[in-house]
């Protein structure tokens, strides 16, 4: 009744006719793919509007520092692709811009929900609150260039 696991370690199954087949397609799946899949709906950040545009230059060119307030704090960086790279645990791995009601949002994902929406403020900083759990506020600010 074991589950095959595409990262982890697969025990031997006595009398299982293709194994050797089997462990050898999760070989090449490893090659080609981190194992992360996209939440329904999730699009990369394309942006549709010049001030979308602005604001992905803007997250994928610097470090921030992703603050849940009264919890805890720690760098985090924007991939291009629309993966968090570095501070990206569960429940923060991708992210999106969008426009909502005229305003410019940040979205982040975990594997399957939306975590948090965030709004720009004038500074570069962006705030908003987790939509999930614990519900904190969250503020995201540009680490100063050096400090990166």
């Amino acid at each position: 009744m074991d589950k095959w696991n595409s990262y982890g370690h697969n025990r031997h199954a006595d009398g299982f006719r293709y194994e050797r087949e089997c462990l050898q397609f999760l070989s090449e799946l490893r090659e080609v793919w981190d194992g992360r899949v996209m939440p329904s709906g999730q699009a990369m950040p394309l942006a549709q509007s010049q001030e979308e545009q602005q604001a992905i230059e803007g997250l994928v060119v610097r470090t921030y520092d992703y603050h849940r307030v009264g919890h805890d704090r720690r760098p985090m960086s924007f991939l291009p692709d629309g993966i968090i790279g570095k501070g990206a645990p569960g429940c923060e791995l991708y992210w999106r811009i969008r426009t909502t009601e005229g305003n410019v949002v940040l979205e982040i994902y975990s594997e399957s929900d939306l975590t948090c929406e965030l709004r720009r403020n004038g500074d570069g900083a962006w705030t908003g609150r987790w939509l999930r759990f614990e519900q904190m506020p969250i503020e995201l600010s540009p680490v100063p260039e050096a400090a990166s």
